[in-house]
This record gives structure tokens, sequence and C-alpha cells, in this order.
């Protein structure tokens, strides 16, 4: 260095950003059985890198993927993690590329249970229970059969289904997830 000049330093300044990462959630498809995906909580880096010791984790739980048809699985919130445990998840700018889930409708076979009414000249119209009679029904949820006969006599005459509802154990109706 020469005297014929004065050195002085003026502090720059450091812009951290995050790290982008893409990570891609799971995919799959299953019959209706009112349960959640079993495995829709999963994820995997699909672009980008973590830090060394650095891991990912903590999706929030899909259960909102019950009924029938096809769901992107992106209500997952996924996190990273240092080698000690702490998350760091804010050190990341994270994009998800959601997986499909298809949930595809149970079959539901429905017998016409036997209707017993006093005669009154009139055609039996009306509704009945006929979850005992139904099979492959998700437990805790009925059947509802709207059913006509023609028959105004005295003796047994034929049920006509007219429509049917299934009902889950709130009472929501849950008939679209069945064939």
């Amino acid at each position: 260095v020469t005297p014929n000049f004065e050195i002085k330093t003026v502090p720059g300044k450091l812009t951290v950003t995050p790290i982008s990462i893409s990570v891609k959630t799971s995919s799959g498809s299953k019959v209706y059985d009112g349960q959640p995906m079993a495995n829709a909580t999963q994820v995997t880096l699909s672009g980008g890198k973590l830090i060394a010791g650095h891991t990912l984790g903590g999706a929030t739980k899909a259960d909102y993927i019950t009924d029938v048809g096809t769901h992107d699985n992106d209500r997952i919130t996924p996190k990273v993690y240092s080698a000690t445990g702490q998350d760091v998840t804010g050190n990341y700018l994270i994009t998800i590329n959601p997986g499909r889930y298809t949930i595809k409708p149970a079959t539901l076979h429905i017998g016409t249970p036997l209707v017993t009414g006093e005669y009154s000249a009139q055609p039996y119209s009306g509704k009945c229970d006929a979850t005992a009679s139904a099979q492959g029904l998700v437990n805790g949820q009925k059947v509802e059969l709207e059913v006509v006969s023609d028959g105004v006599e005295l003796g047994l005459h034929p049920m006509h289904v007219t429509g049917y509802r299934v009902l889950d154990a709130r009472g929501r109706d849950v008939t679209g997830n069945y064939t």
C-alpha cells in the first residue's frame, strides 16, 4: 500500500434467501371404505437439495380424502428439520407437487325388507330401513329405501324400490360412494 491512498472500508450487506425445494405428495387408489387414505401424509423431495443433516417430514395428515372421486393431495404442510430436530422450514421455499388419490365406489347390494301394514284400501308407499339386508355397507352407515306396492288387498304383494339413500353415522348422505 502506498501513502498516496487513504483506504476506507464500507460495510456491505448480505441478503440470505430461502433454499428452493420441491416436494411430491403421495398418490394412490382404493375402493371406498369410509376411512382416510392410509399413506396420504407421505412426501418426497422431488427438486432441489436439503442442507446436509436436514430431513423432510412432519406433513399434516390428509384425512379429508375419504369420499369417492379423484382428489389432489395438496392440503399437506411439509416440514424440514435440522439434525437436532429443530424446525427449520422457514429457511426453505417449498413448492408442493400434489399427488392424486382416486377413491372408487364400493358395491352395495340391498334387499327389499318385508314391510307390514294394515289394510287401508290404498297402495303402500313410504320409507323403510334396509340396513339389515344391505351387503357391502361401511360400519355405522344405514340404508333408507323409498318403496311402493300396487297391492291393496290382503296378502303379500311385490315391493318396488323407487329410491334409496345411504347415511353415515352423522346423518350425512354418502350415497355417491356406492354403486
